[in-house]
C-alpha cells in the first residue's frame, strides 16, 4: 500500500533559564508549552540534541551534564567528570558529546555512552562558551575572553579564527545552511556574520532588540533566534536579518541558551480507503 505524505511537523524550541533552574519548551508560534526539564539542574546553560531527540543540558552549578528523553523523562547524570564551569555543548554526527569548559579553557570530549575521551582542544581557547558544528564536522568555539571564534577540525586541529577585531565577549555561535558563521557580541549587543574563510571580515547581521545576547540557533526555515539575557527575551530574525520581534518574553527568568528540535522528515500516513464502486 502506498503511503501519503502529510504536512511536516513544526519545530519545537527549548530554552534554558538560570533563575528558575529549568528548561522550558515552546511551540513554533512562541506558545509556552511548560517546563520540559528541571530535575537536578543548577544554572542550566548549553543545550543539545542527539539523534534520538534526547536533550542534553549543561548544569553549570553542579559541573555536570544531565540527559532527558524526548518526552522529558530524567535519564540522570550523563557526564560528571572532566568539567570545570561548563557552558556550551554540541554533539557530532556519531553521537560524541563536546562540552566547553570555561573554567579550564578547554573542550572535553565524551563518547555516546558518556565515557570521558579526554581533552579535545586546549590550545587557543580562553573562556570558551558556545559550540557549533558545520556540515563537514568542523567545530566552532566562541571564546569570550579572547574575543574570537575558533575553528577546529574533526581531530581538533586549529583551522584559524574569526573576529579578532570585530567581536567583543562572544558567547554564542551558530552556522547557517550556507556555512556562514554567526557570533553574538554580548558586550556590544550585536550578532556578527562571517564568511566561510577564517578572517576578520564580518558584517553586523542584527542589532535591533538585542541586549546581552548569549546562545542562538536557526530553525528549519532559516530564521535565527537570539537569547537576550539582558532583557529576558528571545528575539527572532529572518534569514536576511530583519527583526521579527520578540519570540519569547521571559519575565525575569534570565534565559541562557536555546536549542531547536527540527524534524524535517514528513509524517507518513495510510490513505483512507477509496469508496467501493457500485
Amino acid at each position: 500500500m502506498l503511503l501519503a505524505v502529510s504536512a511536516m511537523r513544526a519545530d519545537v524550541f527549548f530554552v534554558s533559564f538560570e533563575n528558575t533552574n529549568t528548561v522550558r519548551n515552546y511551540a513554533a508560534d512562541g506558545t509556552d508549552l511548560g517546563v520540559f526539564a528541571s530535575e537536578g539542574l543548577d544554572l542550566p546553560c548549553g543545550l543539545a540534541f542527539d539523534n534520538d531527540h534526547c536533550l542534553y543540558v549543561v548544569s553549570q552549578g553542579t559541573n555536570t551534564v544531565r540527559k532527558f528523553s524526548a518526552t522529558g523523562q530524567d535519564l540522570g547524570v550523563f557526564i560528571k567528570s572532566g568539567l570545570n564551569i561548563p557552558s556550551g555543548i554540541a554533539i557530532d554526527k556519531n553521537g560524541n558529546v563536546y562540552v566547553a569548559n570555561a573554567g579550564s579553557s578547554s573542550i572535553e570530549k565524551f563518547s555516546a555512552t558518556g565515557a570521558d575521551l579526554g581533552v579535545f582542544i586546549s590550545n587557543g581557547l580562553h573562556g570558551p562558551s558556545g559550540l557549533a558544528f558545520d556540515k563537514g564536522g568542523n567545530l566552532y568555539v566562541a571564546n569570550m575572553f579572547s574575543k574570537t571564534v575558533g575553528k577546529f577540525s574533526t581531530v581538533g586541529a586549529d583551522l584559524g579564527t574569526y573576529g579578532v577585531k570585530s567581536l567583543n565577549e562572544p558567547k554564542g555561535v551558530a552556522i547557517d545552511d550556507g556555512g556562514y558563521i554567526y557570533a553574538t557580541n554580548s558586550f556590544t549587543r550585536t550578532v556578527q556574520k562571517f564568511a566561510l574563510k577564517p578572517d576578520d571580515n564580518s558584517a553586523t547581521f542584527a542589532k535591533s532588540g538585542i541586549n546581552g545576547p548569549s546562545g542562538m540557533a536557526f530553525d528549519s526555515a532559516g530564521n535565527l533566534y537570539v537569547v537576550n539575557a539582558g532583557n529576558n527575551t528571545v528575539q527572532k530574525f529572518s534569514s536576511t536579518g530583519e527583526d521579527l520581534g520578540a519570540f519569547i518574553n521571559a519575565g525575569t527568568n534570565h534565559p541562557s541558551f536555546i536549542a531547536i528540535l527540527q524534524d524535517p522528515k514528513p509524517v507518513l500516513v495510510s490513505p483512507s480507503p477509496s469508496p467501493a464502486k457500485k
